[in-house]
């Protein structure tokens, strides 16, 4: 199987970020008691935004299939999707960030089975101080992470050669990551 994100990110691999990630640097993670709303954040983990229409139409091209997942596993109804997608414009790295979510009303547990691609090992991680659930698995190479809420559910994919944001680091920049797409609604 292949991650639903698999395409999307694939489209990233030819250019990357170069310099230090944002994502790796210590700090406190905000927090708050939700419900919250996902934001396309303009910069994340030192990369802008891809904005331009191939990547959005592809973005929501999956967003489409997560949601019938959603739907065939009764997660509950979406309201609301946001897609993104990160790269940098050096081509020394080839890392890449993708994002494809959604708000709604959630019973999180099922949200989480219906997103996580079949045929990889999720391992549960600290989900953070925005609460939910939190699993990451190795899915082709890249880290696939994703969390549900009563209110968000989310799937990031990271590629990155360096391997800053992703091996040990991972569980820690999947929560800085959802911290700057996930705000109180």
């Amino acid at each position: 199987p292949r991650s639903t994100l698999f395409p999307y990110t694939t489209l990233f691999r030819s250019v990357s970020a170069g310099g230090a990630s944002a994502c790796v640097t210590t700090g406190q993670v905000t927090g708050g008691n939700g419900p919250w709303k996902l934001v396309a954040a303009p910069t994340l983990c030192q990369l802008p935004a891809e904005n331009s229409a191939q990547y959005q139409q592809t973005g929501q091209s999956l967003a489409q299939l997560t949601k019938i997942s959603l739907n065939l596993a009764d997660a509950g109804p979406v309201t609301s999707t946001m897609t993104v997608a990160y790269q940098g414009s050096q081509a020394a790295h080839d890392r890449s960030v993708t994002a494809v979510g959604f708000d709604g009303r959630f019973r999180p547990a099922a949200a989480l089975g219906a997103v996580e691609e079949p045929g990889y090992a999720y391992t549960k991680v600290p989900a953070g101080p925005h609460g939910g659930t939190l699993a990451c698995a190795n899915v082709e190479g890249s880290e696939n992470c994703v969390w549900a809420t009563p209110t968000t559910v989310c799937e990031i994919t990271i590629i990155d050669p360096t391997g800053e944001l992703i091996g040990a680091n991972t569980a820690a920049n999947a929560v800085r990551i959802r911290d700057a797409l996930e705000v109180p609604a």
